[in-house]
């Protein structure tokens, strides 16, 4: 989640949104979520795991497989790595949860 932006016009508002956020403001964004959160729930790794899942299967279907998207070899890319990700955080979380298993 993005803090909000003040100021400027709606194009630098679209250029900004394009370009990826720094680690920093990352994970400052993650230890706020992780404020709301409660601590040591790995039986919600599974569930993350399916939501994943659930992702992928909308990314490719929904956007990968739009032939709007399909048309334009930029946009597919863009499809395409965000399932790429969303698999990569999929078999992450499984990996997390075997662990956590085990300890």
């Amino acid at each position: 989640m993005k803090p909000a932006r003040v100021g400027g016009s709606a194009r630098q508002e679209r250029k900004s949104m394009l370009q990826p956020d720094p680690d920093e403001i990352i994970e400052a964004t993650r230890r706020e979520r992780m404020r709301t959160l409660l601590n040591g729930m790995p039986h919600a790794l599974p569930e993350a795991s399916h939501s994943a899942s659930v992702l992928m299967k909308a990314v490719d279907d929904h956007l990968a497989g739009h032939p709007a998207v399909a048309a334009c070899p930029d946009l597919y890319r863009l499809a395409y790595r965000a399932f790429e990700n969303l698999f990569a955080l999929h078999q992450a979380l499984g990996e997390e949860s075997n662990r956590t298993k085990s300890r």
